[in-house]
């Protein structure tokens, strides 16, 4: 595995951390943000002010593209996955804290809620968005949607500009913004009547 970057890092008020991937909205909300392994109490602090129902803003600097820009969080939890990773550390505390990578996901990545509400689609280890969108739609909507459906779906959700692109940088993978109230009963008709998607077998 790469070595963490540290040209990435993500502040608050009172703390630092070093930071190797993220995807935020347009807005700069974050939805997706890995954080290298370092003092537990600095990951501790960020991972507060973005869960904080305040809504404070953080300082996120990606020198590999010339940005610096304010974000935030969800203001409630995200799906927090853990794990010790000693040789990606960029701190030590004479080895006292264990070194924990630690990956911060929005729920509505992982599983839709509802089509009313917004949600994310979020490429996967061997799963491009538009797959993860056919099959969250398959799972959550009531409209007979196929898995080979995704790029229509994708492109044309993008056309009526209720997909929109995720901010990312470093190790974070590609994703999109779904919007809500999406009309995919009318997409999945345009796409059937021009022959972009077809019914097939039961369906």
């Amino acid at each position: 595995m790469d070595e963490p970057s540290k040209t990435i890092t993500i502040s608050n008020d009172s703390a630092a951390v070093f930071v190797r991937g993220y995807a935020h909205t347009a807005s700069g909300q974050i939805i997706w943000l890995e954080i290298a392994p370092q003092h537990p109490k600095l990951t501790g602090a960020i991972w507060a002010s973005l869960v904080s129902s305040h809504h404070p803003y953080l300082h996120l600097e990606d020198s590999d593209r010339g940005l610096g820009k304010a974000v935030y969080g969800l203001g409630r939890a995200y799906t927090r996955i853990e794990a010790d990773a000693p040789h990606l550390a960029v701190a030590h505390d004479g080895g006292k804290a264990r070194a924990r990578l630690t990956r911060l996901i929005a729920p509505e990545a992982i599983q839709p809620i509802a089509l009313d509400q917004p949600f994310y689609s979020l490429a996967w280890p061997g799963l491009a968005p538009e797959v993860v969108l056919a099959a969250a739609l398959e799972k959550t909507s009531p409209y007979p949607v196929l898995i080979e459906w995704g790029t229509y779906l994708l492109e044309a959700a993008l056309g009526c500009g209720q997909a929109i692109p995720l901010v990312t940088g470093g190790a974070a993978p590609c994703g999109f913004e779904i919007e809500a109230g999406v009309n995919w009963p009318d997409l999945i008709s345009q796409g059937l009547r021009t022959g972009r998607i077809r019914l097939t077998g039961a369906a």
